[in-house]
């Protein structure tokens, strides 16, 4: 049975019939899908950095805030 497989030709879609309209809807789908996923994929990548660089400039200023703050403390503490 193997052999028998083996020795017909492959089945390939006539151009301009029912199959390969359909085949090529499918294909046209599966390409936009995969260009879609990609973009979106792109915009998380760039939203997560962006994210992240926001937060870092918030942690150094509220540091920044933290060490003034302490900073007026110690001084009112050493001048009463």
């Amino acid at each position: 049975m193997y052999f028998r497989e083996r020795e017909a030709q492959p089945h390939f879609v006539a151009p301009n019939t029912f199959e390969s309209e359909w085949a090529q809807r499918w294909r046209a789908l599966e390409e936009m899908e995969v260009a879609q996923k990609e973009a979106l994929d792109k915009q998380f990548k760039e939203a997560r950095e962006k994210l992240e660089s926001e937060m870092d400039q918030a942690i150094q200023e509220h540091e920044a805030v933290l060490m003034r703050q302490g900073f007026c403390l110690t001084m009112f503490a050493l001048n009463p």
